[in-house]
């Protein structure tokens, strides 16, 4: 049964919803910050503010993680989009990290012998990203949250697209939220050595460049309406696959080999050869170590027809949980010809670029601490659609 994808929305420190992010797409426009010793992604006060009053969203729910408000935002201009009125519709939603700053707050009252609020488990699970989603879009399909690192929303999507394929479900919104952008988890990923230094540059984060220096920890979040029904669907997901990379549990091995297993198993299940994929959506992580066994897994995989190459974590930094399902919107977005493939900076894969005058599949890759690696092949099925 083919899996279609009828919306999607995504909220990033770019722009609240899609359109403002594909502005900034367009313009290669950043937005990062570096308040702290490192370059960081973050969703500014009044764009915070915009999200308030777009969701209409009361004191009560202010008490909710930025994690479960973001992921919100993103479905509600997903549903939108579809014009979703399935109430049976599920919810299949992620996050590397969870209700972070909620939890860490709540913690730090703990120590100092504050009275902890009684709502702080509710909204510190973390399925209260999924459940959020679920009670304010009335909802009454299952919901669940999913973790898988980096590749978080992949694994969501993949799900998803299983519950659809079983007739469990008609429709379905998968993607995934991420708001770890505190002094505790900053520090945490520094002292894992990958993050980017480069604060005073437009593009911190520059994947797949000989000068990229690591990654920008970022905020945001991306959903996608899932569908049984063509209907009002140019896209489609063929296939989805998964493996392990027993290397670090914060690296990936030299050749990739975890991914090299996900590309194959995700092809299998699309039924197609590595030639008829048009145009590769990468992890991109800008990481020295990372961006090479990336590209070895996809040698090894394409010999010598590799397609074009791109990333978007240069214009979105990594939004960790977030950050596969951006790259699906990305590779929905080029193969539209809405957005350009290639990357605004000298890299190894920089004359790469796609034609947009056929129907197109494109490949989208995602890694992730614990040797976490899935992929993922959509299909364009109609024409370019202006994004203006």
């Amino acid at each position: 049964m083919a899996v279609y994808i009828r919306g999607y929305g995504l909220v990033s420190p770019v722009g609240v919803g899609l359109e403002e992010n594909i502005k900034s797409f367009r313009d290669n426009r950043t937005n990062f910050t570096a308040v702290r010793d490192y370059p960081e992604g973050v969703i500014h006060q009044s764009d915070k503010s915009r999200i308030v009053e777009s969701l209409k969203l009361s004191d009560k729910d202010l008490r909710l993680d930025w994690s479960s408000l973001l992921a919100l935002a993103a479905s509600s201009e997903a549903a939108k989009k579809a014009d979703l009125e399935d109430v049976s519709c599920g919810v299949i939603f992620g996050s590397s990290r969870g209700a972070t700053e909620r939890l860490e707050n709540a913690f730090e009252a703990f120590r100092n012998e504050h009275p902890v609020s009684p709502v702080t488990s509710p909204v510190t699970t973390a399925n209260s990203i999924p459940s959020t989603i679920a009670q304010k879009l009335k909802l009454q399909g299952p919901h669940l949250f999913v973790s898988g690192a980096c590749s978080t929303s992949m694994h969501a999507l993949g799900i998803g697209k299983l519950f659809i394929e079983t007739n469990q479900l008609n429709h379905c919104i998968v993607g995934g939220s991420e708001w770890a952008n505190t002094d505790f988890f900053l520090q945490v990923m520094a002292n894992t050595k990958v993050l980017s230094k480069e604060g005073k540059q437009k593009f911190p984060q520059k994947p797949f460049s000989r000068y990229r220096s690591g990654m920008v920890l970022s905020s945001g979040a991306g959903a996608l309406v899932l569908s049984n029904k063509k209907e009002s669907s140019d896209f489609g997901i063929l296939g989805y696959g998964a493996a392990t990379d027993h290397s670090t549990l914060t690296g990936v091995s030299g050749s990739g080999i975890g991914l090299v297993k996900a590309i194959n198993n995700c092809l299998s299940q699309a039924e197609i050869e590595a030639e008829e994929i048009d145009l590769i959506v990468a992890h991109g992580s800008a990481t020295r170590k990372g961006d090479q066994a990336e590209l070895n897994a996809i040698q090894e995989v394409f010999k010598k027809q590799i397609p074009p190459i791109t990333a978007n974590k240069w214009l979105f930094g990594h939004m960790l949980g977030a950050s596969a399902v951006s790259s699906v919107i990305s590779a929905i977005l080029q193969l539209q010809g809405t957005v350009d493939t290639r990357l605004p900076y000298q890299s190894e894969v920089n004359d790469n670029y796609l034609p947009t005058n056929r129907t197109s599949k494109a490949l989208v890759l995602s890694l992730g601490f614990g040797g976490n690696a899935a992929a993922l092949v959509i299909q364009r099925y109609g024409q370019s659609i202006d994004g203006d």
